[in-house]
C-alpha cells in the first residue's frame, strides 16, 4: 500500500485541492516521515479518513456514519474540524512526528478566521477522533 503516497510523490497535486485532500496528503507525508510499515501507514491513513468522514457527516447530516455518530454540528467550519479530527489523530497514532503534525495544524488554524464556526470546528474534530481512537 505504499503505493499511494509513492505516486503522490512522483506526480504531485499541482491544481485545486480541497481540505480533505490536503490534509490526506500531509497524513500520508507524516507516515513516510515516521518510516512507518506499509500496514501501519495503511491504519493511520484509513483512521484519518473515517474520523474525518464522521466528523463531516455530523455537518453535512447528508450520510451514516462510518465508525461513531456524532451530536448534529451544521455550523462548524469544515476546515478547521478536518484540521482538529487529522490533528489528534495524527498526534495520537505518530507521536514521534509531533513538531510537523503541530506546525501543519497551526499553519491551517491561522488561515480559518476567528469566528463560532471555527470553534464548533475545532471541538467537532477534536470529539471524532477521540471517539474513533477508543
Amino acid at each position: 500500500m505504499l503505493l499511494v503516497p509513492v505516486i503522490g510523490l512522483i506526480y504531485p497535486i499541482t491544481g485545486f485541492a480541497d481540505v480533505v485532500t490536503e490534509w490526506n496528503l500531509k497524513s500520508a507525508q507524516v507516515t513516510l516521515d515516521a518510516k512507518l510499515s506499509t500496514p501501519d501507514a495503511t491504519h493511520v491513513l484509513a483512521t484519518v479518513g473515517v474520523t474525518v468522514s464522521d466528523a463531516l457527516t455530523a455537518i453535512s447530516g447528508k450520510s451514516l456514519p462510518l465508525l461513531v455518530k456524532l451530536s448534529s454540528s451544521p455550523d462548524a467550519s469544515i476546515d478547521a474540524t478536518v484540521a482538529a479530527a487529522t490533528h489528534d489523530v495524527l498526534l495520537k497514532m505518530v507521536p514521534g512526528q509531533k513538531a510537523g503534525i503541530d506546525a501543519a495544524y497551526q499553519e491551517a488554524l491561522i488561515k480559518i478566521p476567528d469566528s463560532d464556526g471555527k470553534k464548533k470546528g475545532v471541538t467537532l474534530g477534536t470529539e471524532a477522533a477521540a471517539a474513533v481512537l477508543l
